[in-house]
Formats: structure tokens, sequence, C-alpha cells
């Protein structure tokens, strides 16, 4: 067995790690399945780079802008989503009540 998996502390990143992912994977599942669809428009993009020691991760948070379904306009957030997007253009989403700022990308329009 690795020495990797006999030393507690990393045991332990490992399981919250792992536990962060599968958490993300959950909530994706649960508002794809149960959120309220909205067209957003995409309305700033952010460049968001992390460096280590060997490599720089660069990746880019969307924001959009949409309206929920009682009229509140709310900007969030979409993390990498798979299709290419630049600011302006539209999108469906979905989003739950209890957390409106983050909703899931479902595609462009």
């Amino acid at each position: 067995m690795s020495k990797l998996f006999n030393d507690p502390f990393s045991l332990i990143v490992i399981i919250i790690v792992a536990s962060g992912f599968l958490y993300a994977m959950y909530y994706q599942f649960k508002v794809r399945r149960n959120g309220i669809e909205a067209t957003a428009y995409v309305n700033r993009i952010e460049e968001v780079t992390n460096a280590s020691a060997d490599t720089i991760d660069t990746y880019y948070d969307f924001y959009v802008i949409y309206v929920t379904r009682d009229g509140k306009q709310v900007e969030g957030c979409i993390s990498n989503p798979v299709s290419g997007l630049e600011v302006g253009d539209q999108v469906r989403i979905k989003y739950i009540e209890t957390n409106p700022e983050y909703p899931v990308f479902i595609s462009k329009i």
C-alpha cells in the first residue's frame, strides 16, 4: 500500500477534496433536475489564475444577469461552461431559489 494512504494528513486532504468534488457534482445534478429555467445574458468574464510551483492554471468565471421567477434581477456566476461564451451572449440557465447566484449553464441560445 502506498505511503500516501498511510499518512493521516494526506488521507484527510484526499477526503476533503473528494467531498468537494462530489458535492459540486450533486449540486449540478440537483439544479439540472429541479431547477427553474431562465434566459440570461453574459455580463462579464473574469480570468482566474492559480499558480503553483510547477504550473499556472487559468480558467474563466462567466457572470450572467437574469430575472428570477419572482421578478428579482440577479447576477450569477457560471464557472467553466463547456461552450465558449462572449460578453452579450444569451444562455439558458437553471437556478434554485435558495441559491440564485449560482446558476447552472444549460446551453447557449
